[in-house]
């Protein structure tokens, strides 16, 4: 299976889940992981970065997030269009499945992927706020 660098470019520890398991990076720390892992946190730390200095509100854009998260992964800014293409697939994957999803399986899935939902509220408000959260990504 093909490896990618992850690299918590943070100067804090980044906690984060993958499929139950909690994974811990240390600050500036890089580790080889199987490509769908590396993406999967590499999202995850070019959200927590970009909600930590811009705020929730999505006052970033879609160069933002491609450009942070080819930073933790490596990718040069002139990185091969189908390499960068495949990681933007990857990152978006999961949330495509939404449309058939129940609304418990909504909420674990908000859960697992650290989005912040407000579980008592109707499916299409729960897949919306989902969806927000991947848009650019795709």
């Amino acid at each position: 299976m093909e490896t990618r660098t992850f690299t918590n470019i943070t100067n804090n520890v980044f906690t984060h889940k993958w499929d139950g398991v909690r994974y811990d990076f240390e600050p500036q720390e890089s580790v080889k992981l199987e490509a769908p892992l590396a993406v999967h946190f590499a999202k995850h730390l070019t959200m927590t970065i970009l909600n930590d200095s811009r705020g929730k509100n999505g006052n970033y854009t879609p160069t933002d997030i491609t450009n942070t998260m080819n930073k933790i992964l490596g990718i040069a800014k002139a990185a091969n269009p189908v390499e960068a293409a495949e990681v933007k697939a990857e990152t978006s994957e999961k949330a495509q499945d939404l449309a058939g999803m129940k609304k418990a399986e909504l909420v674990e899935f908000a859960e697992e992927n650290d989005i912040e939902i407000d579980a008592t509220a109707k499916k299409a408000d729960i897949k919306a706020t989902i969806e927000a959260e991947f848009e650019g990504i795709e």
